[in-house]
């Protein structure tokens, strides 16, 4: 495996001729035949560029399925199988997830070379006794696929809007309160409607040190202290080499809810006094 960093190891995104030019190099050193574990989404809402060309297959990791129709139907243009989750942005049951084919690609596959046990998911012939054997897996789709319903009832022009809207309170929290540092994002970010910019991270500063972030390991202790009183935010996740981040992820279900700038205050006002206490606790 030959990783492609998103980001430069003090945190800040690496621009899209960089990761152009990085997979390149590695699709041409990589032996065999490469293939391209293409990030639509990152946990804190980078992703690859759309137009890779680096002579290679490439998969499209976009579980959090914080992507355009119009960028999905791209990628599915180019060929790309797609990874999605119902779970994420969609808010539905864990390990709920699906790849989306190119059909084209599906309708030129030799069937007679497949392993039998992926032959077993294909639908046809004994489909029902699939079901019955993995009945878990196939209701924690339906579940998903009934969030992804509600989530359609809205107009899609709609969408960004209310995305636009909560995502603009909880910046300017991020920006008022001094102990907070927003994460860096790319200029001109070509994230859609509900890509990066519904996904918020930002770093904690140490009070004892302002002009230092706490490592993703120091983050845990107050993510957990936030989940205990009830305030569910996205697990810590490194930036680069340098700090680490917590992250306020907006989701389908919020758009549908009543009074977020009240939830907004409320987890701002905890967050506050989760990190005095663990200065607090430092201190002593």
């Amino acid at each position: 495996m030959i990783p492609v960093a998103l980001r430069h190891p003090d945190g800040r995104p690496r621009s899209m001729d960089v990761l152009q030019a990085d997979l390149v190099a590695a699709a041409r050193y990589a032996p065999g035949r490469p293939v391209i574990h293409a990030i639509d989404g990152s946990k804190t809402g980078l992703s690859l560029p759309l137009d890779l060309d680096a002579r290679a297959e490439v998969v499209v990791d976009a579980c959090q399925a914080r992507l355009s129709p119009a960028r999905l139907r791209a990628h599915l243009f180019r060929d790309r199988p797609v990874l999605i989750t119902g779970s994420k942005f969609f808010g539905g049951p864990v390990f709920s997830g699906a790849i989306l084919f190119p059909r084209r690609r599906l309708e030129a596959i030799d069937l007679s070379h497949l392993p039998p046990g992926l032959l077993r998911y294909l639908p046809g012939e004994g489909s029902e006794a699939l079901f019955s054997a993995n009945r878990g897996t196939m209701l924690r789709w339906i579940a998903a696929l009934a969030e992804l319903d509600r989530f359609a009832s809205l107009p899609f022009g709609e969408v960004g809007e209310r995305i636009a809207r909560i995502a603009s309170l909880v910046c300017d929290r991020v920006t008022q309160l001094p102990s907070l540092a927003p994460v860096p994002m790319p200029d001109g970010e070509e994230a859609s409607c509900f890509g990066a910019g519904s996904i918020i991270s930002f770093g904690v500063r140490d009070l004892e040190r302002p002009d230092r972030l706490l490592s993703m390991a120091a983050l845990r202790p107050i993510h957990r202290q936030l989940a205990d009183i009830g305030y569910l935010v996205g697990q810590p996740v490194a930036i680069g080499e340098s700090y680490g981040a917590l992250r306020i992820a907006i989701g389908a279900r919020t758009l549908f809810e009543d009074r977020i700038p009240v939830r907004i205050d409320g987890l701002f006002a905890a967050l506050e006094r989760c990190i005095a206490s663990r200065s607090a606790v430092a201190a002593e």
